[in-house]
């Protein structure tokens, strides 16, 4: 259920933004952080929290917003809440992480453009496509997979995938458990894994070339 309120704010925010801003990556972080802190505003402390892992998922660091998230996700009184609110803290320092080790310059504007370009090729693929044509396209991958990479937190995956292992867990760290489970796409024979552990709402999808 989180999963889909997310997802719902995130293309919300996603038409809004890039119906108005310019065809640069950072025109369009910019005008998403607006469109986020404008809805935090206004929002009960439910929907704070869902506008704040929308942000992650964007590939927004909106840290000025984190406290008042923070505290918002404890108001609910609602483990789910919390741990979803924790899951978005950890994606957006993961953010900054990436940026460190790209050896980034530090400035502000420059990090949202450059966790904007990644996230982007996530999540805004009918954008994406629109601006970059074919171009980005492995020729290897089927349009199934090509979807999939763009989004790889969609939990049902694609329609041409089977499954070729049975579920698996491994550790990932701090006592939690993943669950693990191999497919194969029928067109294109790309593998993929499905991860599902309680720390993180979403499904993730990993791809493995042949």
């Amino acid at each position: 259920m989180l999963q889909k309120e997310v997802r719902a704010m995130t293309r919300r925010v996603h038409g809004q933004a890039a119906r108005s801003a310019c065809s640069s990556n950072a025109d369009y972080l910019a005008r998403a952080a607006v469109l986020i802190d404008e809805q935090i505003e206004r929002a009960d402390a439910r929907e704070r929290v869902i506008c704040f892992a929308s942000a992650a998922e964007i590939g927004l660091s909106l840290r000025h917003q984190g406290e008042r998230c923070r505290l918002a996700a404890i108001h609910t009184g609602s483990d789910a809440i919390r741990v979803l609110y924790w899951t978005a803290v950890r994606r957006m320092q993961r953010h900054t992480t990436d940026l460190c080790r790209a050896g980034d310059s530090g400035v502000a504007a420059t990090d949202r453009t450059l966790a904007g370009k990644r996230s982007l090729l996530k999540l805004c693929a009918v954008t994406e496509e629109r601006a970059t044509g074919e171009a980005s396209t492995p020729s290897e991958l089927c349009r199934h997979c090509h979807g999939l990479q763009l989004d790889s937190h969609c939990a049902a995956g694609h329609g041409a995938l089977h499954p070729i292992s049975g579920k698996y867990f491994r550790c990932i760290g701090m006592g939690i458990l993943s669950e693990a489970q191999g497919y194969e796409c029928s067109v294109c024979k790309t593998t993929w894994t499905q991860h599902k552990n309680k720390a993180n709402p979403f499904s993730t999808w990993t791809m493995k070339r042949q």
